[in-house]
């Protein structure tokens, strides 16, 4: 199978954790808009560098997860407390990447 390869990339804005899905009394389920913007946004940096550098499958690491919560912790340095786990921001960087590696 190979080395494990990496593929780094920075998206920028404030980091947004992964929503449920809203489902109204009459209708469809639907991601709301926050998420979906930034699925797209995680989206569009990993095609572009994972188009730059390889053309296999990817490995995900734990640890990458509880450094990724470290630094959102870090950025959002509001009196208000985080609403979400690491989970929940890895959660939307796996969903976003979904189809592209």
């Amino acid at each position: 199978m190979g080395e494990p390869r990496s593929l780094t990339f920075v998206v920028p804005g404030e980091p947004v954790p992964k929503a449920r899905a809203v489902v109204p009394r009459r209708g469809k389920p639907f991601t709301p808009e926050k998420t979906r913007l930034a699925e797209e946004a995680v989206g569009w940096e990993a095609r572009r560098e994972y188009a730059l550098s390889i053309a296999g499958g990817l490995w995900w690491q734990v640890d990458a997860a509880s450094r990724y919560g470290l630094l959102v912790r870090a950025y959002c340095k509001s009196k208000r407390t985080l609403n979400s786990d690491e989970d929940n921001f890895l959660k939307l960087v796996q969903d976003a990447l979904e189809g592209i590696v």
